[in-house]
């Protein structure tokens, strides 16, 4: 074989072998990122349930709380402390549901669903969270889709942007 017939024949090899490297590397990469996916879902499980947890070991450690947000009682409006006990803890559960939010894009849907439910349940079940979520410029730190999902909206008919600018 000439010389140039070489090397030919051994730029075509490191080509073949180029491209064989390149496509084991490519399905290299595309194997950590399913696993980086995978993680990254785990990884928002653990951080909703874990939440969940240090919600629940409060409200044991806050009995007294549970029926604000459980079992539909008013603050009677006499008791200004309990109020202001109420109204931060409906604070961190609305932050909860917002978290909870956040996050859907990433569960499945069967566990999206039961998420749905006990945030609107929550909501209905308590008054202090509803009471949480009336002011509009409290309702303006959460998502809008949560916003609807609640049946509110960031903005009161007079506060809704025109179309006109």
């Amino acid at each position: 074989m000439p010389s140039t017939e070489l090397v030919t024949l051994a730029s075509l090899i490191i080509a073949i072998i180029t491209a064989i490297t390149a496509l084991v590397g490519a399905y290299a990469v595309i194997g950590q990122l399913r696993d980086n996916s995978k993680a990254y879902k785990s990884s928002a499980f653990g951080e909703l349930y874990s939440e969940q947890g240090r919600i629940h070991d409060f409200f044991i450690s806050n009995k007294h709380l549970r029926l604000y947000f459980m079992g539909g009682e008013t603050v009677p409006d006499d008791d200004k402390n309990l109020a202001e006990e109420v109204a931060l803890t409906a604070e961190m559960m609305a932050d909860f549901f917002e978290h909870i939010w956040l996050k859907r894009e990433i569960l499945p849907k069967h566990v999206i669903d039961g998420w749905e439910q006990y945030i609107l349940s929550r909501y209905q079940d308590s008054p202090a969270i509803r009471k949480h979520f009336e002011p509009l410029e409290i309702r303006r730190w959460y998502s809008e889709e949560l916003l609807n999902h609640l049946g509110l909206s960031k903005f009161a008919e007079r506060d809704a942007p025109s179309n006109g600018g």
